[in-house]
């Protein structure tokens, strides 16, 4: 898609996200403060994504890229919302289709689909080799994503983050999230992008972070490449920053290890 930079800019002022007044904030006496993105690796929570960056991404254009997947995020549930036959996969393809018209490009042709089916234990024993294999070898060996995801069942359910994640993963009668992995080849910042929307009801089996009463489960995939025309995104993310102002240190948190 191809889109000018006074176009991008012209959508990231007038694009719908939902009101602060509508937001379901974590309910806290202080905002957690906002994370380190100087850290040369850094895996962070934003809102319904858990997004990890590696050292090769500089400060300056993590801050941006998680700014911009909470637009992105926000946008996508304005759009989808009282849509009663919207599924995960058209907001999905909102959230997407917000990223390419702010400065991200697709690749690859577009998303794969992928569904995994079993038991609850089954699907959740799963979730590790299915990023690792979307991730590639290569990048898993060394991404940040796969060793918070080995952590998951340590931590504390009622730890901030956790809770703020699990909430705006809630939709209808599924849970959808999504996972990135952010890295930067010879300049040029590139994005695995992999959403899930986990289904099953509700109970004490624990997948990841969700608990469900049936033993049985099903996770479906979407994945694709993405990568930034940084050209565009570096003047597009300052107006993206305005207007995430009053709401980012509520949703875009740094996860402890």
């Amino acid at each position: 898609m191809d889109i000018s930079v006074e176009e991008s800019i012209e959508f990231a002022k007038s694009a719908q996200i939902p009101s602060i007044d509508d937001l379901d904030f974590v309910e806290d006496a202080t905002a957690p403060e906002p994370p380190n993105f100087e850290k040369p690796e850094l895996a962070v929570t934003v809102g319904s994504q858990i997004a990890s960056f590696s050292e090769n991404v500089s400060a300056e254009l993590k801050e941006k890229v998680a700014n911009g997947f909470l637009f992105a995020q926000q946008a996508a549930n304005k759009q989808i919302e009282g849509k009663q036959d919207a599924t995960s996969e058209d907001w999905y393809n909102t959230y997407v289709d917000v990223l390419t018209k702010i400065g991200w490009m697709r690749e690859d042709g577009g998303a794969a689909r992928r569904e995994i089916e079993g038991t609850s234990v089954e699907v959740h024993s799963k979730i590790i080799p299915v990023i690792t294999a979307a991730l590639g070898p290569a990048v898993a060996a060394s991404a940040l994503i796969v060793d918070v995801l080995k952590g998951l069942n340590e931590m504390d359910q009622d730890t901030p983050w956790i809770t703020l994640f699990s909430r705006e993963s809630q939709r209808a009668e599924a849970n959808q999230f999504q996972m990135s992995h952010v890295d930067s080849e010879n300049g040029a910042p590139r994005i695995t992008l992999v959403n899930f929307e986990l289904s099953a009801e509700r109970s004490v089996t624990q997948v990841l972070f969700f608990k469900f009463h049936s033993n049985e489960a099903k996770l479906t995939q979407f994945q694709e490449r993405i990568s930034v025309n940084e050209p565009i995104f570096s003047q597009v993310a300052p107006v993206i920053a305005d207007r995430l102002a009053d709401r980012v240190r509520q949703f875009v948190m740094e996860i402890e290890i």
